[in-house]
């Protein structure tokens, strides 16, 4: 690949590039781009970052988060109201009738996990 584009670039110092070889540097401009491409994605890191998840696995993770939020409270732990009102927003769910009601808590919580 080297001794091409040695060639190339000899014929491209004296002007005198035909079609033929516009379309071999056109080539190798396409093997050295996909080249660089999968060695900088090898290289990447290999993980994600929250926002890059799809929306209906951000939702349904705040769900699961918004549920183990109030069964901790409803256990008597100090959780703040805000905390769980960011988490309930996230999730897109409705307030919850009684906060206090674990074994109603501990049901949505199972059925979030499974959806999750």
């Amino acid at each position: 690949m080297e001794e091409k584009l040695k060639q190339l670039k000899e014929l491209a110092e004296t002007d005198m590039w035909d079609k033929e070889q516009i379309i071999q540097y056109e080539k190798l401009d396409q093997v050295i781009t996909h080249s660089m491409l999968a060695a900088e994605n090898s290289c990447s890191k290999r993980y994600t970052k929250r926002y890059e998840w799809s929306p209906k696995l951000i939702k349904d993770v705040e769900a699961v988060h918004y549920w183990q939020l109030l069964l901790k409270r409803s256990k008597g732990l100090p959780i703040k109201y805000s905390t769980i009102l960011h988490a309930r927003l996230g999730a897109l769910l409705p307030d919850c009738p009684d906060p206090t009601d674990q074994p109603v808590i501990i049901i949505s919580h199972r059925q979030a996990l499974v959806s999750c």
